[in-house]
């Protein structure tokens, strides 16, 4: 896997979060509409827009900032490029490239919030990044330019026969120049069962394609299988 927890590096990270004042501005892209979900635009509410910096009560002190990030992966794009991604204080996904011989790095939202987030690419090698709080998958890809580096977020609504789910996990798998999105939901059945299942897609034709229904392990891609193993999930 090309995802991987990193540490190490989190303090450095998060210390030039303290130095960030401003993110990029996001552009207007009209999302596609698949057949089988419900897909709309990122929320406009200004409550959930992503936040202008990092703030702190004592100039230089940057500690509380540090506490509150969490979920920090390093990410190994094509090219040998590396990415750190985290969850910031203000709920959204953040990403910071790491630079070598010591230069500065960037900080800079995604514009996705939620949760849980996963990390891939397309074939084309731009970055990707999906996020998920309740049964809402919000996902972004990079751009190709430096202004902005991110596209405006999209949004997909699970939805299962009445009963209640929450993303769990979001995994990415790559093969034959494809990038494949598994999201992990926890499904609650309206008599209180429990249980868990994949859904997965394919990114095609400049957005995320879904599946209409959870994986049938029958004739499902069998990937899956190995990488679920490797996470210790439980499904059903």
């Amino acid at each position: 896997m090309s995802l991987r927890t990193f540490k190490g590096r989190l303090q450095d990270i998060q210390g030039a979060a303290a130095d960030t004042s401003s993110m990029d501005s996001r552009n207007s892209n009209t999302p596609d509409k698949d057949s089988t979900m419900d897909i709309a635009p990122a929320s406009a509410d200004p409550s959930r827009q992503a936040w202008e910096g990092f703030r702190t009560s004592v100039p230089g002190d940057d500690s509380a900032t540090r506490r509150m990030w969490k979920g920090t992966v390093l990410y190994s794009a094509p090219g040998g490029r590396e990415e750190c991604f985290a969850i910031g204080p203000d709920g959204y996904i953040w990403s910071y490239a790491v630079h070598e011989a010591g230069a500065d790095g960037r900080l800079i939202s995604t514009g996705v919030c939620g949760e849980a987030f996963g990390v891939g690419h397309r074939g084309d090698g731009r970055l990707f990044v999906a996020a998920g709080r309740h049964a809402t998958l919000e996902y972004a890809t990079e751009t190709g330019g430096p202004q902005p580096r991110w596209t405006s977020p999209r949004q997909v609504v699970f939805q299962a026969n009445g009963a209640d789910l929450t993303i769990e996990k979001i995994m990415t798998h790559h093969h034959a120049g494809n990038l494949f999105v598994g999201v992990v939901l926890k499904v609650v059945e309206i008599d209180g069962t429990e249980h868990c299942c994949l859904w997965d897609g394919i990114w095609s034709g400049g957005s995320l394609v879904l599946a209409n229904a959870p994986v049938d392990w029958a004739r499902g891609n069998t990937f899956w299988l190995q990488r679920i193993a490797d996470e210790g999930i439980l499904l059903s």
